[in-house]
């Protein structure tokens, strides 16, 4: 009876951490494609202020291609505004306005790629 009920328990603990185990890699998974959906959103972000000049929120929103929801562009944008790769100005309408900041150096600035097999 012993070894059954020692039987029992071993392998609720096996379950048990498989579970868990399977669990945590399925989180990392979820937030290398989040991250990766963030860095290829700001590129996007870069690439239309770059086409198009500053633009307020709306307008950008309106020239992205697809078009991201207004909450992802907002992450985008808050994320980039507290880095200091974007700024906002104001204008006459008092709407903000993005642009990237003025390049005060000739040299380049570094380029960030995520390896999603490192990070695991």
């Amino acid at each position: 009876m012993l070894s059954l009920l020692g039987g029992a328990l071993i392998g609720g603990g096996v379950v048990a951490a498989t579970g868990l185990l399977w669990r945590v890699r399925s989180h990392r998974g979820r937030h290398v494609l989040e991250l990766e959906h963030l860095v290829q959103g700001r590129q996007s972000v870069l690439g239309a202020l770059a086409r198009y000049g500053p633009l307020d929120f709306s307008t950008l929103h309106a020239r992205l291609r697809p078009p991201p929801g207004p909450e992802r562009l907002a992450d985008w944008l808050v994320s980039m505004l507290g880095d200091g790769s974007l700024r906002a100005i104001m204008d006459r309408g008092g709407r903000a306005v993005f642009a990237p900041p003025p390049i005060r150096s000739a040299e380049l600035l570094p380029r960030v790629t995520l390896d999603a097999t490192r990070g695991r």
